[in-house]
């Protein structure tokens, strides 16, 4: 099995990758990344200004974005709850 090497971007790479998605918009996804234990791997910060995201980690990421955006409300957590 051929192992596959990890692909690192910067912001603006992964906003040219990902088209129609915004700065706001990735700024709020990098921040729930660092969050989550799952993807916290996929972020990497070398300074205070440059950061770098892992594409896989980041794909993986939205696929889990959406797998929460289409559970029943019921099934989803809230965040503000206790």
């Amino acid at each position: 099995m051929k192992e596959e090497k990890a692909v690192w971007v910067s912001k603006k790479m992964l906003l040219e990758t990902w088209s129609g998605l915004n700065l706001y918009t990735l700024n709020r996804f990098i921040s729930e990344m660092r969050q989550n234990p799952k993807f916290s791997k996929s972020v990497i910060n070398p300074t205070h200004k440059l950061v770098f995201i892992k594409l896989s980690g980041f794909e993986e990421f939205m696929r889990f974005k959406q797998k929460e955006y289409f559970k029943p409300k019921s099934l989803q957590k809230n965040k503000w709850s206790k």
